[in-house]
């Protein structure tokens, strides 16, 4: 294969919303290229900061053209399978076992899984 042929890794970042305006939210999302966010929060949902909130959040994304894709249930840090916890603390290793974090198909929701 000829390096010209080679097709460059998407990057991929990890954000926290923090405490941040939903615009300026927005706007760091949009000055650093990005073009798609999966939200992996279990309960994509806070009182203290509602601007955040699932449909919110998706809706305001979407208006900047940004595709929202939730994966909470497939890889969020709150598995609803009891043998993903030892102690009471997830294991992540388990986690990654599951069959609902195998079947997340990168190529259909615009996002690359990390390898490893």
């Amino acid at each position: 294969m000829s390096s010209n042929c080679v097709r460059p890794r998407p990057n991929i970042l990890t954000v926290g919303h923090s405490t941040h305006t939903l615009e300026h939210f927005g706007s760091l999302l949009t000055e650093n290229g990005v073009s798609v966010v999966a939200d992996v929060r279990s309960s994509p949902y806070s009182r203290l900061h509602p601007q955040f909130n699932r449909e919110v959040l998706a809706d305001s994304l979407v208006a900047r053209r940004i595709r929202y894709v939730f994966l909470g249930k497939e890889l969020g840090a709150r598995p609803r399978d009891p043998g993903c916890y030892e102690d009471g603390r997830v294991q992540y290793s388990r986690l990654a076992r599951t069959e609902a974090f195998r079947r997340v198909k990168p190529e259909g929701t615009g996002v690359s899984r990390m390898a490893g």
